[in-house]
């Protein structure tokens, strides 16, 4: 399906209207974006193999999470480079103040602010930004402890670039609040982008960083809550699960575990298989360490 799709690209492009063509386009990235995802699954399963592995099956296993992550990454790029190109993610304001119910509730930007001509571009270019952090901060990390070197992600997943990345992911995702302020219901989708955040903000962002988490529980929670046994793990903070991301709002936690190890996925996984069988609360938080 998506070789067809590619095919037609390049000539029903030509033949739409402007107010069609974007659309369209979108709808083509995001199944283009949504073909990376198993990708990355099988990376995610693969990592807490490796502690069972030894000799030629440990570096056979390497070698095909290095040919996930590689693909995953240069199509990621790719997709960035055409959004950009296309004017898909045109900016029609830069440094507006958004007065919105937010303004009242959170704390100031602490970044330049904008508006997109196109929102739903947006909400995929937050997608595609969250990945690539996702790849940086919860995929390499492991495997790179592990022996692991890949030439392309080390030379775009030092300090600055991640951090650069969140900083942009940051901005998006408040242009987006802005944006949907009357449909909140759109940024739901949104929560796994801002919970990679969570791993890489720095100080400036964290205090707005949380207020936006407990705006997710609010209006959420049957979202949110599954969520937050796994970041209880992730981030090292158990007491997440029972006082909730509002109660950190006055004074936020700093980034959750510079290193996320193979023993952290392993557990992680572990919960979200439990959580997907269905068990009780009470099953699955005695997974979770004290």
């Amino acid at each position: 399906m998506l070789r067809v799709r590619r095919e037609l690209t390049g000539i029903e492009y030509r033949l739409c209207r402007e107010d069609e063509r974007i659309p369209r386009l979108l709808d083509d990235t995001w199944q283009e974006t949504w073909e990376i995802v198993p990708h990355l699954a099988d990376v995610l399963v693969t990592i807490p193999q490796l502690k069972n592995l030894q000799g030629e099956r440990q570096a056979q296993s390497l070698r095909s999470v290095e040919t996930d992550l590689v693909y995953s990454w240069n199509r990621l790029n790719e997709l960035a480079e055409f959004l950009c190109t296309s004017n898909a993610l045109d900016i029609i304001r830069i440094d507006v103040f958004y007065t919105s119910r937010h303004s009242r509730c959170c704390p100031r930007l602490p970044f330049e602010s904008y508006l997109f001509r196109y929102p739903s571009a947006g909400l995929l270019q937050l997608m595609i930004l969250a990945m690539r952090n996702y790849i940086a901060t919860i995929l390499y990390a492991p495997l790179r402890d592990a022996g692991l070197r890949i030439e392309l992600l080390e030379k775009n997943c030092d300090e600055k670039s991640v951090e650069q990345r969140t900083r942009e992911m940051c901005q998006t995702f408040a242009a987006l609040e802005h944006a949907y302020i009357d449909a909140p219901y759109v940024l739901l989708p949104t929560f796994y982008a801002i919970v990679i955040v969570g791993f890489t903000a720095r100080e400036e962002l964290r205090r707005w960083l949380w207020h936006k988490f407990a705006h997710f529980e609010e209006s959420g929670a049957l979202y949110v809550n599954p969520v937050k046994k796994n970041l209880s793990i992730l981030w090292n903070t158990p007491e997440l699960v029972s006082q909730g991301f509002a109660f950190w709002k006055s004074r936020p936690l700093g980034n959750r575990r510079s290193v996320v190890d193979i023993d952290v996925i392993d557990l992680t996984v572990k919960v979200a298989d439990v959580s997907l069988d269905g068990c009780q609360n009470d099953e699955m938080e005695a997974l979770i360490p004290d």
